[in-house]
């Protein structure tokens, strides 16, 4: 949630989208958080789906329609416009991570009746077949749906991300954190290798698609394993207990935090002291600074969060 307010502070608030520091940080922020959106998903015991599917539309569907019409009007702009808009306004990862939910749903009915046919283990080797058919296929869906369409479903943005669930979800599905626990250092050093040559791939022109899928996938399983690994070794009452803790409690808070910090963006400008960074060739300052008003927009949002937990009608409109 830090990385994508960070990312947001420079392109809104700070000198726009050509620049290296975007292009590194949206490498990996997305990715990141829809693959950690699919860890955190449920496993494949979902009896009442119907039911889980109303639960996550009040959670997630509910909020997006509502905060669109609010960011509508901060933005005076149409409704229309909001619901045709590429990103919606920045909403746009609500709609896409209600629709990786219905997939969960149809994935669940589909390894239900395989269970019943199959053993475990074909099972299971048979939904990994299903989901990358399903990928493929949605790929191939793309030349028939017209272009307003695909706006309007975030098509493209579900096409992108859904590698990124879907391996987040068979991670958890399969308990596969236990065993990136008990090989972290082989796991890292793998990734580490990985992630090179997927960059040596891309730097030479190599299936730069194909490339930059490695380096991404590859990097968002580092971070994994990297906090998996402080948060094993992490003491009662030291700086890293402390840091995972306060990033366990802006974790915790990431959907209000994701719908609050459009507001605040148009009344920041950083522009000026971003340049002066950059012509001085301090970029590490840059960082620290944005990195310091990420976290305190993401400490705003959960207090006016805070605020709308004093009413049941204000929760609501944060899928309370």
């Amino acid at each position: 949630m830090i990385m994508v307010v960070f990312g947001h502070l420079i392109t809104f608030c700070g000198i726009g989208y050509d620049n290296p520091m975007i292009e590194t940080i949206i490498l990996i922020n997305m990715p990141l958080f829809l693959f950690l959106n699919g860890i955190v998903a449920r496993k494949l015991s979902i009896t009442n789906w119907g039911g889980y599917l109303r639960t996550k539309f009040k959670q997630i569907m509910i909020p997006f329609f509502i905060w669109g019409g609010i960011i509508t009007l901060f933005r005076h702009e149409t409704y229309l416009n909001f619901i045709t808009h590429y990103w919606k306004f920045g909403y746009w990862y609500l709609l896409v991570l209600f629709e990786f939910y219905i997939l969960l749903c149809i994935i669940n009915i589909l390894y239900s009746k395989l269970k019943n046919l199959l053993s475990t283990h074909l099972a299971n080797i048979t939904l990994i077949i299903m989901i990358a058919t399903g990928y493929f296929a949605t790929r191939a869906l793309g030349q028939f749906i017209p272009q307003n369409i695909s706006a309007i479903i975030d098509y493209y943005q579900f096409l992108d991300y859904y590698p990124y669930f879907t391996i987040g979800f068979l991670i958890r599905q399969f308990d596969i954190t236990e065993y990136l626990k008990k090989y972290q250092n082989i796991a890292i050093s793998s990734l580490i290798i990985v992630a090179s040559v997927g960059y040596l791939l891309w730097n030479y022109g190599y299936r730069p698609e194909f490339s930059v899928f490695l380096v991404r996938l590859s990097i968002v399983l580092l971070f994994l394993v990297l906090f998996m690994s402080f948060d094993s070794e992490q003491g009662q009452g030291n700086i890293l207990s402390r840091c995972m803790n306060n990033l366990g409690f802006i974790g915790r808070h990431t959907l209000a935090i994701y719908m609050i910090q459009y507001f605040f963006f148009p009344y920041i400008n950083l522009s000026d002291l971003y340049n002066y960074l950059l012509l001085t060739s301090n970029s590490l300052a840059l960082v620290a600074v944005t990195i310091v008003c990420a976290v305190a927009i993401c400490y705003l949002c959960i207090a006016i969060e805070k605020i709308f937990d004093q009413s049941w009608y204000l929760r609501f409109l944060i899928g309370k």
